[in-house]
């Protein structure tokens, strides 16, 4: 195996962070008091907030340190349809609905990160939500996409009365995951190079009426912040430094040293899943050529769980335990999806992101 890491420790650090809230800046419901309390109250270690079109909070102090959450300031480019999450820019990136590209070039030109959001987003005809999906995958450049928008996929399962009202009652037995035709594109583009996965909340708290005479609110800050988490594994822990951990944060995430997680199914800080062999160690989003066999592993932080690793998409393995154990002989993109057992079922827990093992050349 070649191009490892030769330590065998790498990511000891595991931060827990909201991913794609909007507030009062755009089309949100609360301030950036109201997300931080509600981060505070889920016990956040970092929020990303992507406003649409707009970087004025950057303008108001709101990305950094507050109240013992770490505050980034990003943009949803948001043309008609195709939205693109733009973090770590410092001038507002036009949304030009006949180039994607053209946004794209643009974050990579200031120095940022981009995911496509809600890749097939669908709306909900029921309570009149637009859909928003990414039309053009002719592009390149992009560093990652939304594997799982928790409104997305949640506007997909509420499409009758009774079906709201059990997801806001007890939206921790929705077998909801990510979408299975986002995690195969997902795969598709992780045969070519690293495609970082990330989990995204698209939290608006927005109030619907689902009858007359009731409205709810659709996913509010607190609740939507502890269900679908991104998780990153940075080598050494937070400084304290507004700039420094910012920076900490994006470069985590554009390595791919991160895990999506739903934590209505438990808390998964503890998640581990990397490679080794006799030549080194790899992590998540490491990509190395594969000249001899290396053992894939993973740790898992609770039991009652059920494991499948998949290979360039196909499922090579499964199993129950805490652990996982598999010897890749084979050249590709390697992730494992985690389901945690409640009453009887098994439900979406963590996603890992991919490890990958390229062929030799020649």
């Amino acid at each position: 195996m070649k191009n490892p890491r030769n330590d065998q420790t790498r990511g000891p650090f595991d931060y827990s962070g909201c991913i794609h809230v909007h507030t009062t800046y755009s089309d949100g419901t609360g301030t950036f008091t109201d997300i931080i309390r509600a981060a505070r109250r889920q016990n956040l270690d970092f929020l990303i907030s992507t406003d649409h079109d707009t970087l004025d909070p950057l303008q108001t102090g709101s990305e950094g340190w507050h109240q013992g959450v770490l505050v980034l300031v990003g943009q949803e480019v948001s043309p008609p349809t195709s939205h693109y999450l733009a973090f770590g820019i410092k001038k507002v990136v036009s949304s030009n609905p006949d180039n994607p590209q053209a946004y794209i070039d643009e974050v990579k030109k200031q120095g940022g990160l981009g995911f496509i959001a809600h890749p097939y987003d669908r709306g909900n005809p029921y309570l009149k939500v637009k859909s928003y999906p990414w039309t053009r995958w002719d592009v390149s450049g992009f560093d990652g996409i939304e594997i799982w928008n928790y409104f997305s996929v949640g506007m997909e399962f509420g499409r009758s009365l009774p079906r709201i009202l059990f997801g806001l009652m007890a939206p921790g037995l929705v077998r909801t995951g990510p979408r299975r035709e986002t995690l195969a594109h997902w795969d598709r583009l992780a045969q070519e190079r690293r495609v970082v996965g990330i989990g995204g909340l698209d939290a608006h708290a927005v109030r619907r009426k689902v009858f007359p005479g009731l409205a709810v609110t659709i996913f509010s800050y607190q609740g939507s912040f502890g269900t679908v988490q991104t998780h990153i594994l940075p080598d050494h822990p937070f400084t304290g430094d507004d700039r420094k951990d910012c920076r900490l944060v994006l470069e985590t995430l554009g390595q791919g040293r991160c895990y999506v997680a739903n934590c209505l199914q438990g808390d998964p800080t503890g998640f581990r899943f990397w490679g080794v062999s006799s030549s080194g160690f790899l992590a998540m989003g490491d990509e190395a050529i594969l000249s001899e066999p290396v053992e894939l592993k993973a740790s898992l932080p609770q039991s009652g769980v059920r494991w499948d690793l998949y290979r360039n998409g196909s499922l090579v393995a499964t199993g129950t335990g805490r652990s996982l154990s598999y010897l890749a002989l084979e050249p590709g993109a390697y992730r494992m999806e985690v389901f945690r057992q409640r009453l009887g079922r098994f439900l979406p827990w963590i996603y890992s992101n991919h490890i990958y093992l390229r062929a030799p050349q020649g």
